[in-house]
């Protein structure tokens, strides 16, 4: 039996004790997801060995499999995409990740080109250098060719910076500081992740925000003379293009 069998057959029978989900969790070390799958194997009468050839590399985001959830979407558009689980035979993080390739890609190229465009050409008709973060989104190829093709100069993917240049301590500190205590236990819904990000946030400590600041101040010193040295190359070489 492979560990991963030996992980399913340990949470099948937690199931069978009617130990909560999330203490499931914490004794298999496993994520909610597949304690949610066991049950539903279980539920189907299917076995719960793991299939010769079913690893992640076969995942089934088939063109036929993106364009039934993206039906299903338009159906409903209020449901939950864990809601699908029970709509499609596979893993809701499959799921998952096919909403944020297929769909999110979409209505970002949307606010680029409807929203985003039309703006910058009315307020810096000059033009202005776009540059993204790694968002799956925005590094797909068709808002990648969209922003090639119509912002006035662009840094593409695999030009520096691969993350959003904002000098903040928020960014630097704070952000990873809560996501870090709010990730600690699964929430059932966005209205409970929110009260813990507003508790965690209330409670974050005077010393730590200090320090975050003392830490960031030598970082925008750092900055700021790289970005010295390069207005100052720039000006020798002329205008990007």
């Amino acid at each position: 039996m492979s560990e991963q069998d030996a992980k399913r057959k340990r949470i099948s029978d937690l199931l069978d004790a009617e130990i909560e989900v999330v203490k499931i969790m914490d004794i298999v070390k496993c994520s909610r997801s597949l304690v949610f799958k066991v049950a539903k194997m279980k539920k189907d009468g299917q076995g719960l060995e793991r299939k010769a050839g079913s690893g992640g590399h076969n995942l089934k985001r088939t063109p036929e499999f993106l364009e039934r959830l993206e039906k299903k979407t338009k159906e409903d558009p209020t449901k939950p995409m864990n809601c699908l689980f029970n709509d499609f035979p596979v893993d809701p993080m499959t799921i998952n990740r096919a909403a944020g390739e297929k769909i999110r890609k979409e209505t970002y190229y949307k606010v680029l080109r409807y929203t985003v465009l039309p703006w910058l050409k009315a307020n810096y008709p000059e033009g202005i250098v776009w540059t993204q973060d790694g968002t799956p989104s925005h590094t797909s190829d068709l808002c990648h060719k969209f922003c090639t093709a119509n912002m006035a100069h662009f840094w593409p993917k695999d030009m520096w910076p691969s993350s959003l240049p904002d000098l903040d301590p928020l960014d630097f500190a704070v952000w990873g500081e809560l996501e870090k205590k709010t990730n600690r236990t699964p929430h059932p819904n966005v209205d409970a992740l929110k009260a813990t990000i507003r508790t965690e946030w209330d409670n974050m400590s005077e010393e730590f925000l200090i320090n975050s600041c003392k830490a960031f101040h030598v970082v925008w010193k750092v900055s700021l003379k790289l970005k010295e040295a390069t207005s100052s190359e720039s000006a020798h070489k002329g205008p990007a293009h």
